[in-house]
């Protein structure tokens, strides 16, 4: 009798919560619309975790599986697969990754994968038939914590944020860091390192940061120093007051953010935390339905996009005019390729 008293009284709490949180929405944008997906088959990936473009393929990083090599090679013009390698296991041997975490964009066919164990990188000469190891280099940090995205500024200057939410450029030929930056935010209480959290993508020297506690994004650039410069430091937060003690019932802003040559993509959410975890800490569906907010290098908003569908992150192709993108949470065997040349003119 307890079982089915409780089973009734989850059923009443479901079925009385709405389906979604009322999104909080930035307006202002010339272009607002709709896009539907090419959907393309992969039959060979259980659940991507990232992507990249290089010149002639795409890889797709797999989740942390033991059972499945890390990365899926597929010809860029027709998503032909090609072929899959690297494991999970000892660091360095053998194509073997502790944690091995993706370069944000890469260098022609050549794809760069960074061991969060070893610090070391990796680089992979990329062809239709076969992969060989062509260079490492290790990044010299005392604090082997880890560290979130990563991407080239040119071949020798690497930027990436740690652990503790530090904007670092890096010379890889000295093994020594150049700058590490911190933004000051603005918030009434403590919710520990998650307060800093951002996310940051660049083209080149010019950088765009997007908050997820702040409605904010920023552009910046390295100097030719490669220290970082930003028009203003501090990060404001309209909403300062109304900050939850609970991490899970502060809104999520800005996800993943991508970088062309002429325009940045930011992944805005502007629902709480809570709607995008699983039971028991949310009984409602998870929402992973953000919109696209397209800005050109000084800010000036282009377009807002939404999917209307559940996506992870978005990844751009300029070439080709199209953004790349996958469910996080069903059909796992497809890719989504949606067409931007109605924006992108």
């Amino acid at each position: 009798m307890k079982s089915s008293y409780i089973s009734v009284m989850v059923l009443v709490l479901l079925s009385a919560c709405s389906p979604f949180t009322e999104r909080e929405v930035n307006d202002g944008f010339p272009i607002s619309m709709r896009l539907e997906p090419q959907k393309i088959k992969v039959n060979e990936i259980l659940k991507p975790n990232f992507l990249v473009v290089l010149d002639d393929y795409l890889v797709i990083q797999h989740e942390y599986d033991y059972s499945q090599d890390c990365f899926f090679v597929y010809t860029r013009d027709k998503m032909e697969f090609c072929y899959s390698f690297g494991r999970l296991g000892k660091s360095g041997v053998n194509n073997e990754f502790i944690a091995p975490r993706l370069f944000q964009n890469n260098s022609e066919n050549t794809l760069a994968v960074f061991d969060q164990f070893s610090r070391k990188i990796n680089y992979y000469q990329i062809n239709k038939k076969e992969f060989s190891l062509v260079r490492q280099q290790e990044v010299k940090d005392n604090s082997k914590q880890p560290l979130q995205e990563m991407s080239f500024v040119n071949d020798s200057i690497i930027i990436f944020t740690t652990f503790e939410y530090e904007l670092c450029s890096y010379n890889l030929l000295t093994a020594s860091f150049i700058d590490k930056y911190r933004f000051n935010l603005e918030l009434e209480n403590d919710l520990g390192h998650q307060k800093k959290a951002f996310h940051f993508c660049n083209d080149e020297r010019r950088i765009i940061v997007g908050f997820n506690l702040f409605n904010e994004i920023k552009i910046g650039k390295l100097n030719s120093d490669f220290t970082f410069s930003f028009d203003d430091k501090k990060v404001r937060n309209e909403r300062l007051m109304e900050r939850q003690e609970d991490f899970y019932d502060n809104i999520l802003y800005y996800m993943f953010l991508s970088a062309s040559k002429d325009y940045v993509y930011a992944q805005y959410m502007g629902v709480p935390f809570l709607d995008l975890q699983p039971i028991p800490l949310n009984f409602k569906p998870r929402n992973f339905n953000w919109l696209l907010e397209v800005y050109d290098w000084n800010k000036n908003k282009v377009a807002i996009i939404d999917f209307d569908q559940n996506l992870l992150r978005c990844i751009i192709d300029e070439q080709k005019r199209c953004i790349y993108a996958w469910d996080p949470l069903e059909d796992f065997e497809y890719l989504y390729i949606y067409d931007l040349s109605d924006i992108l003119k």
